[in-house]
């Protein structure tokens, strides 16, 4: 009796493990699912419920130089938009913010870290109340709907308040532009 229950213990634990495994890529990476054994498990069932709270890199830096943060509801990369609302932190050296885009799976939440160094032709909208830049490469989540050489596709973090517009004007702005010219 105990080598019958031992016996459906052993399939139940490997079966778990299976589905674990199966958990943990479908949640590395943005492929509709992952099938280990015979549970598939849909990507998109693991999508975040928010996606500031989940949409910080791993290995981000520390929140050391932080300039100003600020809440903004609208996005571009390209002809990729964003409507998703997002805490977006400007630092000494980068921007932070979460971009999500719908897809066929589901929402892809993409967390953009974009150093000051490599974005040329940084500047303000103030008129659209939006910070406007280019990142001269491509962008591996963007293939498609960023194309650097296009003069129209452009990266855009369009703000909510006047006052932060103002702020990011006044104490971050000249800090990006230094960094585009000087190339540090």
């Amino acid at each position: 009796m105990d080598a019958y229950f031992s016996s459906k213990l052993s399939k139940s634990i490997e079966s778990l493990t299976q589905s674990t495994d199966s958990l943990r890529l479908s949640k590395s990476s943005n492929a509709p699912s992952k099938t280990l054994g015979r549970t598939a498990i849909p990507a998109i069932a693991i999508d975040p419920p928010h996606p500031d709270r989940h949409c910080v890199p791993s290995r981000s830096p520390p929140l050391q130089g932080l300039l100003l943060k600020c809440k903004c509801r609208r996005f571009k990369v390209g002809k990729a938009e964003s409507r998703y609302p997002s805490d977006v932190r400007f630092f000494d050296d980068r921007i932070e913010y979460c971009f999500v885009r719908e897809s066929q799976f589901g929402k892809d939440h993409i967390a953009m870290v974009m150093y000051y160094r490599d974005m040329v032709a940084a500047k303000l909208s103030s008129q659209r109340g939006s910070f406007v830049y280019k990142i001269p490469r491509h962008l591996h989540h963007y293939f498609q709907d960023y194309e650097p050489e296009n003069e129209h596709h452009v990266m855009v973090v369009k703000f909510d308040r006047q006052s932060e517009m103002d702020k990011f004007r006044d104490e971050v702005l000249p800090l990006i532009q230094g960094s585009i010219v000087q190339g540090t």
